[in-house]
């Protein structure tokens, strides 16, 4: 099943198990035996070939009559199986050598090196990626091809339709979805005639953008985003009976896994015995057409499967290679064989239980990392907001957890009230520790020891800052959330029908949950809530929604999630933005964005920080041991994998990394793509720019506010909650200023006394 790549490009370039299914369908999965003394799949990590230097490109498996073979449209590379490996060779397809006139969305070459491919006209030309180069329109028209051995290709008149999705069945027939070039139309099956190139449309229609999957006589059409699944009989030439079965636990698989909608999170492949495998971060699985029951093979919390890349991009791939062997394309293309080995051993000795409110994907990667560095010891996580559970009842099972014979031995504390737990004595002190979960490089450790009144009661895994961006007026200006206000204000009052600044908002309550981690304004150096402040902070937020929130409700259809995109568009003359306030938790698309501008626009200035009284900063993946936990000398470990330097390496692009070495790393390394950016602004007006690494200047700013850094940010779920709604009562009116705060002291009160 090829994940639709282009989907991901078009949309940067335009910046922007068991259970039951809705269908009421019951869903059968026989988990796991509990009898594991001996037998299970080993994990062998396949190494790129011999002169891949940045490991393998992402591309789906072709497997013919057990020739296995993938293409990479990013790397122009093709992988063929080669024993336990792989060899790679280049591309043999003719428009590629017309160097950067088109650009390759997707490509899937047979044993025989004939196939079919995806691909548009390029945007700007690779010899010259000036401004001037880069055309005012873009034609985002899918080509679709069919490609002959020696590698000419055949364009594919598709009409008034593009292709997105394309598989090779065993015998060479090809089928294809295609759908209306403006998207509005119904996705449809259709096969292509690969002598004449004619395209036949079937009478299968999917309600959302499917792809598909072989699987010996079946066409299975899924989608990892609404969770559709539909199995289409080629010998009957219809719809398969029986397969509510299927169609329920895809939709319960993958529920939750494609948070931006965008990267893969998982696959379908054929499997032996009129059987498909089915892949996601959740687990590898195994389903017999005509049952009733899906069995799991691999729990992906035990391995790579679970991992998932800083973008969100899970599994990606999977081919069965027989003999109860597997090939999973893993997060970051890392390429992974499962072979099934009835004489493994059962390698785990102890247990060691993770305590976390709800899911987070940094700490997918921290237990991987850690069962690969010590498979001896089984990490179960345990999340205390799952199943509709509120925070309240969360936090009371925990208790009683804590204070049983029975407790976890990590607690994840994000979201937690820290200071009550600490003041229960709840936290081991890890003061005598420090040495003990350090890494070699060593730590930044304002912002991974922060808790430390009294003791040291936990250690963050990461952390994010505040930063402002203007391209009017002067950054360095602005100390509060006042002056923000008072800004915005005076933007708003001269330029009539302009709106001074985007907070990444939609409604009120995200209004006071931005200005909540940007100012600090409403945390104490410990990191609890600053009480007296609630006032002002109401106040400040309410004056600048009125000056920066449009009315008419647009601001519902203005998604922005990474600050460069909020700069870029700033930067346009004509862009109703001024001002950007935003937490920077990555080098990638945070730092080095305000470095690739400053030769863009003079004008625009920035500082880290917003409060001169407080330097605040957010810690992430904030992890304590638990006082009465019967496995500390794991549980420290635990940590120490946290903060080594290949955990804190995933975290890239989730925050910043409180390894000193992966800190620095990130300044000493280039980037990966630098010439030729483009971007649209909200008129479609195009802007072109150089992507740069962050300079001499830029690193000593941001060193000298992380040594200043003295207000961490960390309010429980409901503290947060009962901020932000009686903030946004405030704002949209239906309570006084007084009434609002008032709201908050009665609770905070209450939460006194308890």
């Amino acid at each position: 099943m090829k994940r639709n790549k282009f989907a991901a490009w078009a949309a940067a370039l335009m910046m922007v198990l068991s259970g039951c299914a809705d269908n009421s369908a019951e869903v059968a999965v026989k988990e796991m035996s509990a009898d594991t003394s001996k037998g299970r799949y080993v994990e062998q990590i396949i190494t790129p070939p011999e002169g891949v230097s940045d490991g393998f490109g992402a591309g789906e498996f072709v497997n013919t009559d057990g020739k296995i073979v993938f293409s990479s449209p990013h790397t122009y590379e093709r992988y063929t199986a080669d024993g336990d490996g792989f060899e790679a060779s280049r591309l043999n397809v003719d428009i590629l050598d017309e160097t950067g006139k088109y650009y390759l969305i997707d490509i899937k070459t047979l044993p025989d090196g004939s196939g079919a491919l995806i691909y548009m006209d390029s945007v700007y030309d690779e010899d010259d990626s000036s401004e001037e180069s880069v055309p005012e329109t873009i034609d985002l028209t899918y080509h679709f091809a069919l490609l002959a051995p020696d590698g000419t290709t055949t364009e594919v008149d598709t009409g008034n339709s593009d292709m997105y999705d394309f598989e090779f069945t065993k015998d060479g027939r090809l089928f294809c979805m295609m759908q209306s070039k403006d998207m509005n139309g119904t996705p449809v099956l259709c096969e292509v005639d690969t002598k004449t190139a004619a395209v036949k449309p079937m009478s299968v229609n999917t309600s959302s953008r499917c792809n598909i999957d072989i699987a010996g006589k079946y066409l299975v059409l899924s989608s990892d985003t609404s969770g559709e699944l539909m199995v289409y009989d080629m010998e009957k030439n219809s719809m398969a009976d029986d397969t509510d079965t299927l169609e329920a636990f895809w939709k319960e698989m993958i529920k939750g896994e494609n948070s931006n909608g965008m990267e893969p999170v998982g696959d379908i492949c054929e499997g032996e015995e009129n059987s498909v495998y089915l892949v996601c971060s959740k687990g590898l699985y195994r389903y017999e057409f005509g049952k009733t029951t899906v069995e799991q093979l691999i729990d992906g919390k035990t391995c790579m499967i679970g991992m998932k890349s800083g973008y969100g991009q899970g599994v990606s791939y999977i081919t069965y290679e027989g003999d109860d062997s597997l090939l999973v394309q893993c997060a970051d293309n890392t390429l992974v064989r499962y072979k099934y080995d009835p004489d493994a051993p059962d390698l785990v000795k102890t247990k060691l239980r993770v305590f976390v409110l709800e899911d987070m994907p940094e700490l997918d990667s921290v237990v991987n990392s850690f069962r690969r560095a010590d498979p001896t010891v089984d990490v179960i996580i345990e999340t205390g907001m799952e199943n509709g559970k509120t925070y309240e009842d969360a936090m009371k099972e925990l208790t009683t957890q804590v204070m049983s014979d029975d407790p976890p031995d990590v607690l994840i504390l994000d979201g937690m009230d820290i200071k009550n737990l600490t003041d229960k004595k709840l936290l081991k002190d890890l003061s005598g520790d420090i040495a003990d979960i350090t890494p070699e490089g060593g730590l930044l450790e304002k912002a991974a020891l922060w808790n430390d009144e009294g003791g040291l009661w936990s250690a963050a895994g990461g952390f994010s800052i505040p930063a402002i961006v203007c391209d009017t007026g002067s950054a360095d200006s602005i100390h509060s959330l006042a002056e923000l206000a008072k800004a915005a204000e005076k933007i708003h009052d001269e330029k009539k029908g302009s709106y001074a600044m985007d907070l990444e908002m939609i409604n009120s309550s995200e209004i006071a949950r931005n200005a909540v981690l940007i100012s600090g304004e409403l945390s104490d150096k410990n990191g609890a809530l600053d009480s007296a402040a609630v006032r002002s902070f109401f106040e400040s937020c309410k004056r600048i929604s009125d000056a920066s929130c449009r009315k008419d409700g647009a601001m519902e259809e203005y998604d922005i999630s990474r600050l460069f995109i909020s700069i870029l568009d700033s930067a346009s003359d004509d862009m109703e933005f001024h001002f950007v306030p935003s937490m920077l938790s990555s080098y990638t698309y945070d730092i080095n964005a305000i470095t690739s501008l400053k030769d863009y626009d003079s004008s625009i200035s920035f500082k880290y920080g917003l409060n001169d009284d407080k330097h605040s900063f957010v810690p992430s993946l904030n992890a304590g041991i638990c006082s009465s936990g019967k496995n500390a000398d794991n549980a420290k470990a635990f940590i120490k994998c946290m903060l080594s330097d290949e955990t804190q390496k995933t975290f890239s692009q989730q925050f910043l990394p409180v390894n000193s070495n992966c800190f620095k790393a990130n300044f000493e390394e280039d980037i990966y793509f630098t010439t030729g950016m483009t971007i649209s602004n909200d008129k479609g007006e195009m802007l072109s720019y150089d992507w740069k690494d962050t300079d001499d200047d830029e690193e000593s700013q941001l060193m000298a506010y992380i040594d200043s850094m003295d207000t961490p940010v960390m309010l429980d779920k409901k503290t947060m909650e009962v901020i932000c709604d009686n903030c946004a009562n405030y704002i949209d009116g239906s309570m006084t200023l007084d009434e609002a705060v008032k709201a908050v002291e009665d609770y905070i009160s209450i939460r006194s006394r308890e």
